[in-house]
């Protein structure tokens, strides 16, 4: 596996057990990824002019595949912003095929498997066909601090997910959610539940007191300890 760009016009900057493969087709691309402890691989393809990737420190990728533009069209002044403690298991894919799109992700967040974000449709392009107005228009894709995204979740251009959220399995999220720490879930999405907190799991509770003390009594804590 190798990654393959010209140093000359480009600015590859990769953190320790960091394998990253693909290529950059074009110049003025910045990419910017943090450490971490254990080997992780990411595969990253852009074509396109200005573009940037940053992500923070201790990522999991799991063979996460990232594309900016693709091998006939250009994407340029596109970002991609995910911040640290990044996780995210098989087989996901984040899409990026228009220029200007922009997706954040926030710390914290993780993802299971089979997740696509898909930023754009071109070039494919729609148009009403009354006004002629152009319909395919991206403004971002924004999702939040401690975010857990389900299995084969799809996540649209036009996206937010609030803080503390999380988007249940197979959901396909198409516009914007302010809510945070709500439970996300459908095709199309919507808030099913508010008012929930997790954690990932239950080495994690120390750090939340009176759900430690709630989980205590609970008859799968009682199956979990017999188990161990």
């Amino acid at each position: 596996m190798s990654f393959s760009y010209d140093s000359a016009d480009n600015n590859v900057s990769v953190g320790s057990n960091i394998e990253l493969s693909g290529s950059i087709t074009g110049s003025g691309n910045v990419v910017k990824i943090g450490a971490t402890r254990r080997p992780q691989r990411l595969s990253l393809f852009i074509n396109g002019n200005d573009n940037y990737v940053n992500i923070g420190s201790e990522p999991v990728f799991n063979a996460l595949r990232i594309d900016i533009g693709n091998e006939k069209w250009r994407s340029s002044a596109t970002g991609l912003t995910i911040g640290d403690n990044f996780s995210i298991a098989s087989n996901s894919r984040f899409i990026l095929p228009n220029s200007a799109n922009i997706v954040e992700i926030g710390n914290n967040c993780m993802f299971s498997n089979n997740i696509i974000i898909r930023g754009g449709e071109y070039p494919h392009l729609i148009f009403d066909l009354t006004t002629n107005e152009y319909l395919d228009v991206s403004d971002g894709i924004f999702i939040g601090d401690r975010v857990w995204v389900g299995e084969g979740a799809y996540i649209n251009k036009g996206v937010s997910v609030g803080n503390d959220c999380i988007v249940g399995a197979r959901s396909v999220v198409t516009k914007r959610f302010t809510v945070n720490n709500a439970v996300i879930a459908g095709n199309p999405a919507r808030v099913v539940k508010e008012n929930v907190q997790w954690v990932a799991n239950e080495l994690l509770l120390n750090a939340y007191p009176d759900l430690a003390a709630s989980f205590a009594d609970t008859a799968l804590n009682r199956i979990n300890k017999t188990n161990r």
